[in-house]
């Protein structure tokens, strides 16, 4: 039996197969014990499975992710004209870079939970974005905090 058909056997059967670090990690009912012995004597092969699964399923989105970034791409423009202040631009811009660099890029899921907040609140995603600055300076220079 091939990997992918172990472990879809595995998960019918109520088993929770995961790699944690350098491990294979099984969890589930003790009626499955033969699959999960047939699963760690293809340790590696299985881990090397779900290494695969889990960096296509990072560099994908997801249907609500695909929504979010259309829905930028089809708002910037306005959003842009409708800040307040230059930083709030440099906000939204920001979030495009990245955006653009796909799902795998580095902090796209924390500006995919960006994007959710400055659909729903403008106001609260600008005001959300002056906290980390404010933040940010403060771990930066401690004494910002104190200057004001």
């Amino acid at each position: 039996m091939d990997c992918l058909k172990l472990l879809t056997e595995a998960q019918q059967a109520g088993l929770k197969v995961a790699a944690e670090g350098d491990r294979l990690v099984i969890r589930g009912p003790k009626s499955a014990g033969h699959i999960a012995e047939a699963l760690i004597s293809r340790k590696q092969e299985i881990m090397d499975l779900l290494s695969r699964q889990e960096s296509k399923r990072k560099a994908e989105w997801t249907a609500e992710e695909k929504q979010l970034v259309a829905w930028l791409n089809n708002n910037y423009g306005r959003l842009v004209d409708e800040t307040e202040t230059f930083q709030h631009q440099i906000d939204i811009a920001g979030l495009m870079l990245v955006l653009r660099r796909g799902p795998a890029a580095q902090g796209s899921k924390q500006v995919v939970s960006d994007l959710r907040i400055l659909k729903r609140n403008p106001g609260e995603f600008h005001a959300e974005m002056a906290r980390r600055h404010e933040s940010e300076l403060n771990q930066w220079n401690p004494r910002y905090g104190r200057e004001k």
